[in-house]
């Protein structure tokens, strides 16, 4: 989906549509796609376009070193920036060309720029605060939730000698608007669709919701499960070891502040996902720098470090590798080992093109992350294939198979689907799709079959 978005936007603007640097794209703002524009001018083709998250890596890199050493010395800079490297998600999200990276890195340079300002004391980080919170939304909206409740925490712990000035808070106010309202004024109706949006995905996803203990418990689980035993005892031992200090104890206190208020916002969201927690590990990261950093026994201290470095170095290797490691919970089975299989995306498409003379339309049951309509979709218009692919797994306003199943000219289906190990959480409309395709199998032939990864079978009908 989002490569398509910023193939969209690339088009738009070859087109002289240059209101597309300002327009959102399927709901989602421009600026991931933007900066893509190069990458998709060079080859659209991926892994390609992807390598635009190198500069996301960098930024978030350099800007937890720098959060680390201003807060607690250049040794904890170094430990904020390594400790990402341990977090299998962290590790997934930067090699996906989705908006959740890219995120982390501008919330992470943004907090940079506050923690800079000194409480918006300092003129010039307080503008580029302003600047780079707006930049952040316009990568992604819910980069709110974490910016705004660090901003608070920086207000409410005040950790400096300096008195926070208003007038720079002002300025603060007025550099985030006067980049944010042009995104505003254009898409609007866009925006609030979007909380509507969020309404009916977790009604979709069936989330849990309200002020409820499941709906608070939720990135709690998230966070047992993508964080590991080891970095769970360093956030405890850390946070004990900052407490013990007074002039480190307010920036602990700000740092879970930051912690328990984007918690609290993240759970009030109705729409729900273990993505969108991979923001808390900028805090987490400080937090573990900080406490090991601030350990006097050097013995203690360079024991503690070695753990935590060798393990980050162990988690990164096998990650990249594709072997299991320790602390890949439930949610996260090795996220580099499908990506290493052939799932024959080419080759059907290759088959299928003689055959596609005018537009035609096909639905694929159900949304595997390597067989789905958003790939097929993207590859065929690469590979100027007018095929359509609808997504109902996707739209969760459009879940009637019936419609979508009368108006297909072909089905893909992935045979055996019980046996899938990365299925999506919205596995009620995938059986459903099942029974109404063999309710209408009479309508179609079968013309190809593939065998995939896992154990699993493609099959390509066509309507008679």
């Amino acid at each position: 989906m989002h490569l398509e978005n910023a193939m969209n936007m690339y088009a738009s603007i070859r087109n002289g549509n240059y209101l597309a640097f300002f327009q959102t794209h399927s709901i989602y703002p421009p600026m991931y796609y933007l900066l893509s524009i190069p990458m998709l001018a060079i080859n659209k083709f991926p892994p390609f376009p992807i390598y635009i998250n190198l500069l996301y890596l960098s930024i978030f890199t350099i800007s937890l070193y720098l959060i680390g050493k201003e807060l607690f010395g250049n040794i904890a800079g170094i430990f904020a920036a390594s400790i990402p490297s341990a977090i299998p998600i962290i590790i997934q999200s930067r090699r996906t060309y989705l908006l959740d990276f890219p995120v982390n890195a501008m919330i992470a340079l943004t907090c940079l720029f506050i923690v800079k300002s000194k409480g918006f004391s300092i003129i010039k980080y307080s503008i580029l605060s302003g600047v780079f919170t707006a930049l952040s939304i316009l990568t992604k909206q819910f980069a709110a939730l974490f910016i705004f409740p660090f901003i608070l925490a920086n207000f409410t712990v005040n950790n400096y000698k300096i008195k926070p000035n208003l007038k720079l808070l002002g300025l603060f106010i007025v550099a985030f608007l006067i980049l944010l309202i042009p995104y505003f004024l254009v898409n609007s109706s866009e925006i609030f669709k979007l909380f509507s949006d969020l309404q009916k995905w977790a009604d979709v996803e069936k989330n849990p919701q309200g002020f409820t203990v499941e709906s608070f418990r939720f990135y709690y689980d998230q966070f047992i499960y993508q964080y590991s035993l080891i970095i769970r005892l360093l956030v405890g031992i850390s946070s004990i070891l900052l407490l013990i200090k007074k002039e480190n104890s307010k920036k602990l206190f700000t740092l879970w502040a930051a912690i328990v208020g984007s918690y609290i916002l993240l759970s009030m969201n109705p729409n729900k996902d273990p993505r969108y927690s991979e923001p808390f590990v900028i805090f987490i990261a400080i937090i573990i720098a900080g406490g090991i950093s601030s350990i006097q026994n050097s013995i203690i201290r360079r024991s503690l470090s070695s753990i935590l470095m060798s393990y980050c170095i162990f988690s990164l290797l096998t990650l990249t590798i594709g072997w299991p490691t320790l602390n890949i919970g439930k949610y996260y089975p090795n996220p580099i080992e499908p990506s290493r299989y052939d799932w024959k995306v080419k080759q059907v498409l290759t088959d299928l093109k003689p055959e596609i003379t005018t537009q035609a339309t096909m639905l694929i049951i159900p949304d595997h992350p390597y067989v789905n309509c958003v790939t097929y979709g993207y590859y065929a218009r690469l590979y100027k294939i007018s095929l359509f692919t609808p997504c109902p797994q996707i739209i969760p306003t459009i879940v009637n198979f019936n419609d979508m199943l009368t108006n297909s000219n072909y089905v893909m289906i992935i045979d055996n689907v019980t046996s899938m190990k990365y299925m999506t959480p919205i596995y009620n409309y995938v059986v459903e799709g099942y029974k109404i395709f063999e309710s209408e199998k009479l309508q179609f032939v079968q013309i190809h079959q593939y065998s995939l990864p896992e154990g699993l079978s493609l099959i390509v009908y066509k309507r008679l």
